[in-house]
């Protein structure tokens, strides 16, 4: 909404506001009173609530409602609660598992190498041996190096 549009909407509202303060104070007090009182008792009422279950009051107007309504609905956070508890275990352990394995294959597979170029140094070929041995390594530190960056990156964007 454009500024004009709010100030004319604004000055609108406080004549009309203005027009009915005048309407009661032209009436009799009796009638002011009841009219002030009956402003008073009028109000809207908003209540927010944020959780995985309802409100206590909202449970309470459930179990008028729905024969053990509330209980129905606690069963079925509960039940929920453990549903996820369970997917979140699975996906922990599932990355534990799959971490874990490649730290063991990147193992075996480093020993392989530097195997491999000991061997390459033993049959007097130590250039290959050496360049594989310093090839691997490099590769092994950059690989290192990055998930590193990323894990801290990772970290960062959870906090």
């Amino acid at each position: 909404m454009s500024n004009s549009k709010k100030k004319s909407k604004r000055k609108s509202n406080q004549a009309t506001v203005h027009q009915v303060t005048e309407f009661i104070e032209k009436q009799p007090s009796d009638v002011q009173e009841e009219v002030v009182n009956e402003l008073i008792a009028q109000r809207i009422e908003s209540m927010t609530y944020s959780g995985p279950i309802p409100h206590p009051q909202l449970l309470k107007e459930f179990n008028d409602v729905i024969p053990n309504g509330a209980d129905r609905i606690m069963t079925m956070a509960e039940k929920q609660s453990g549903h996820r508890i369970t997917l979140e275990e699975k996906v922990v352990n599932a990355n534990n598992r799959d971490s874990f394995l490649g730290v063991v294959f990147a193992g075996v597979i480093a020993l392989l190498i530097v195997l491999g170029a000991i061997f390459l140094i033993y049959n007097n070929k130590d250039v290959q041996g050496f360049g594989l041995l310093i090839g691997a390594s490099v590769a092994y530190i950059k690989v290192f190096l990055k998930s590193k960056s990323r894990d801290d990156k990772d970290l960062k964007e959870k906090e």
